[in-house]
């Protein structure tokens, strides 16, 4: 789990994001369980992919989202947040109950499009699009080198694991150049 404090509220507003006066707390769940997907609607290049996150479609990500709900009302009940606690704007305190927090949870759940894994890397092709250098399995000559290439979720942000792999395939490009056959001695 992954708590983020903002010292400052959201609100839409028509289509924007308006700052207000207070602080919240991002839940994120470090690896959740459930699986999204892309798709391609169609064979023609421009049509944008159907993605679809698929959050808390596992039983144990919606229990981790509940104890992480709860987990925070805890943490602003203790004594030092008195002094600048209002009203708790979301869930808020109708919600109670578990079947409560998961609906307004469904209800508010996105992303923050850290998506990751939809090209697994894997050594067996059943398990994977792409070898442990980014090629793509059964082609030649075509590498895949991003966050979608991860094999699992890692627990934080993307961005330097995906720096330290690009580093590592940009070496083996190097050193072998873009032929997916190698030679072992």
């Amino acid at each position: 789990m992954q708590f983020e404090f903002l010292p400052l509220t959201r609100r839409l507003v028509g289509n924007r994001l308006e700052a207000i006066p207070g602080y919240q707390l991002w839940v994120d769940l470090s690896r959740p369980k459930s699986r999204g997907y892309v798709r391609l609607r169609s064979a023609d290049p421009s049509a944008t992919p159907e993605i679809v996150f698929n959050h808390l479609a596992e039983e144990s990500d919606r229990r981790d989202m509940v104890q992480a709900i709860r987990l925070a009302r805890d943490l602003f009940a203790q004594q030092a947040w008195n002094a600048v606690r209002g009203q708790e704007i979301g869930p808020g305190a109708g919600v109670q109950t578990d079947a409560d927090i998961l609906a307004w949870a469904r209800r508010s759940v996105g992303t923050g499009f850290h998506a990751a894994g939809s090209c697994r890397m894997a050594v067996n092709p059943a398990d994977g699009v792409v070898d442990d250098k980014g090629t793509v399995h059964g082609l030649q000559g075509l590498r895949v080198v991003c966050a979608a290439i991860m094999p699992q979720v890692i627990s934080g942000n993307l961005s330097a694991t995906t720096y330290m792999m690009a580093e590592k395939i940009a070496d083996d490009v190097r050193a072998h150049g873009t032929s997916s056959h190698r030679t072992t001695p």
